[in-house]
């Protein structure tokens, strides 16, 4: 984090995203004009018939999707850890992708993002994303014949909420070849306040700002929001799945 503003806690204006033109497919094709400033809003909700649910909405309220996930403690793999599990989904139902978390091993949180799309020509799909989809049963509909590919990898240390100030994020893009780049592509930093800023390795600049508050639903309990704006030419849905990650749900 350090040169973005992390050691004065404060995340950086707009000036520090940057434009770029990208010839790389996207997780889904939310906006076909990339290139402006994407403003979405990611918000958590009370649960539902789900475990729980993000709407994702543009800032003036036109739904996008919702990403819903399943953190119940009855999803053991064959070792007998917890899997947690979190669905994006588009206004139709559709799923646009799906994340995974790991083993809970070690000192780090990792998961997985598995798309509906691709990733890179001749991608062939995964296993493991394919599993992944399976173990939430009943509660999405996958097409007949769905099938899913690696996407990234989103890890960062296991700290409370409170301590992840200064903390990177890191992203690895999938290879295709069934592992993640060597280097992270993405890494975000949370701030003090709980923001986020998203920067792209490659270039150091920035894909995405994300500024937290919290809202309440009728509610003792307060909910998350979070204000995203994408950089043109960076992938709206992946940002989403990014900040989605930084959400304590």
């Amino acid at each position: 984090c350090h040169g973005m503003g992390a050691d004065q806690g404060k995340m950086p204006g707009e000036d520090f995203l940057l434009e770029r033109e990208l010839f790389e497919h996207k997780l889904a094709c939310l906006f076909p004009d990339d290139t402006q400033i994407v403003r979405l809003v990611v918000e958590s909700k009370p649960p539902g018939k789900l475990d729980g649910k993000l709407d994702v909405e543009t800032d003036e309220g036109i739904a996008v999707g919702k990403i819903i996930y399943d953190g119940s403690r009855s999803s053991y793999d064959a070792s007998g850890y917890s899997l947690e599990k979190r669905v994006f989904l588009d206004t139709e139902g559709c799923p646009l992708g799906v994340m995974s978390r790991s083993t809970d091993i070690g000192t780090s949180y990792e998961w997985f993002l598995y798309g509906t799309r691709p990733r890179l020509h001749g991608q062939q799909p995964s296993k493991e994303g394919a599993e992944a989809a399976k173990s939430l049963g009943k509660r999405v509909h996958f097409a007949d014949g769905a099938q899913f590919y690696d996407w990234a990898s989103i890890k960062d240390k296991k700290m409370s909420p409170m301590k992840r100030f200064g903390q990177d994020v890191k992203v690895k893009m999938a290879n295709g070849c069934g592992g993640y780049s060597p280097t992270d592509r993405y890494f975000a930093c949370i701030y003090p306040e709980r923001d986020v800023a998203v920067t792209r390795q490659e270039d150091k600049g920035g894909a995405c700002l994300a500024k937290y508050s919290s809202v309440y639903h009728n509610t003792q309990t307060a909910y998350e929001r979070y204000e995203l704006s994408v950089a043109p030419g960076i992938d709206p849905a992946l940002m989403v799945c990014i900040i989605a990650f930084c959400v304590d749900v």
